[in-house]
């Protein structure tokens, strides 16, 4: 399955990161507007090994380090073209399988409880059903995090007992 490079829904744009990364002028323009939106409070679900101090520098080396193993993704909001969040997405290939893909975002706390997430995974979900090839697509959730199970729940996944754990549920949705 080819990246996804781009794609738009009603109130937002998703693009791709990955070659704003090999230039660092624009990966500086980038990280300063995600400095805000990497917050301590965005971040808090994510592992130890995810946090990071809320620095120019350190965001930088977030996002190039997130691009190594991910397509990441710019989520903008279409009419203002302020920067809500980021979305990554980390496929897995295994000859004879299907292709999985991880899916994960994170949103600036501005943009918490106004439909962003529900919108954001709705729209990838239309876009990976238009590339008409078969995909799985996985979500993890910090156990007790309601607010995105629901946004997955809402959007066809379902909850995967045999991948969960006690710390992380994980939800699942098979694109045909």
């Amino acid at each position: 399955m080819p990246p996804l490079s781009k794609f738009e829904t009603t109130r937002i744009r998703v693009t791709s990161l990955n070659a704003v990364v090999a230039d660092p002028r624009r990966l500086s323009t980038v990280a300063r507007e995600l400095v805000g939106v990497l917050t301590p409070a965005v971040l808090q679900p994510l592992p130890e090994a995810l946090q990071l101090p809320d620095t120019l520098n350190a965001v930088q080396d977030w996002v190039a380090q997130r691009t190594l193993d991910s397509e990441v993704h710019l989520v903008s909001d279409r009419s203002s073209a302020k920067v809500l969040g980021l979305l990554m997405l980390a496929p897995f290939n295994e000859p004879e399988r299907v292709t999985t893909v991880h899916v994960g975002y994170l949103l600036a706390e501005s943009a918490w409880g106004q439909g962003y997430a529900s919108e954001l995974i709705a729209g990838l979900v239309a876009c990976y059903q238009s590339h008409g090839q078969t995909v799985q697509l996985l979500g993890g959730v910090a156990a007790g995090h309601r607010a995105s199970s629901k946004v997955l729940q809402k959007n066809g996944f379902v909850l995967l007992h045999q991948l969960s754990t006690p710390a992380t549920n994980m939800y699942g949705l098979h694109i045909p």
